[in-house]
């Protein structure tokens, strides 16, 4: 319930900002490759997709807000080897629905770096290795709160290429054990994600 506070109360914050100023609008689309720590495991092996819209206002010449609302596919692969004798295979899928509030601020005119809070809720989890389906292992939470930082360089007027990096805050799954080991309590997102992201400017 905490949490879903939390994911609550920004999107209302970004509702009123949006709305009781002029804003503008922005699309992004692109793939992500992200890895889960704590699964010993290492590498961002595992690909997905990332598609959304968003829409932002500026503070003043240099610094914006933005809300995106985003479909994102985070996990972690590791592919058998046969020829390298290995047979060990895993994977995990994992698809969110996000929310990032997101300062923008622009360095040159071409340039411009991006950094905020990101709250997912889970839409769906699979989770299989060379044994077959996990079952009886603990559930991931339905809700993932990040910390995300990202820059974006201006290709054509208003296309950017978006890279951001993004990391759990809190685990979004616990050890088996329920152990806490001081910062470590269990899984973490980490995501890398390549992104092409279009700024509609209606409004200036």
């Amino acid at each position: 319930m905490k949490q879903t506070g939390v994911l609550f109360i920004i999107f209302l914050f970004l509702c009123s900002v949006s709305f009781a100023q002029r804003f503008n609008a922005t699309i992004i689309g692109g793939v992500s490759t992200t890895q889960i720590s704590g699964d010993q495991l290492s590498g961002f092996n595992k690909a997905g997709i990332v598609a959304g819209a968003g829409v932002f206002t500026a503070i003043n010449d240099k610094w914006e807000i933005e809300m995106q609302m985003t479909f994102m596919q985070k996990g972690s692969r590791k592919n058998a080897r046969p020829d390298k004798n290995d047979f060990e295979y895993y994977l995990l899928r994992l698809n969110y629905f996000e929310i990032p509030l997101l300062f923008n601020y622009t360095q040159a005119d071409k340039m411009r770096f991006e950094f905020g809070p990101s709250a997912g809720i889970l839409l769906f989890d699979f989770e299989e290795s060379q044994d077959g389906l996990f079952i009886g292992r603990k559930q991931f939470d339905d809700i993932d709160i990040s910390i995300s930082v990202g820059m974006m360089y201006e290709l054509l007027d208003n296309l950017y290429l978006n890279t951001r990096y993004s990391n759990s805050v809190l685990a979004v799954r616990g050890h088996n054990s329920n152990a806490s080991y001081r910062l470590d309590n269990g899984q973490y997102n980490m995501v890398l994600m390549f992104a092409l992201k279009y700024y509609m400017i209606t409004n200036k």
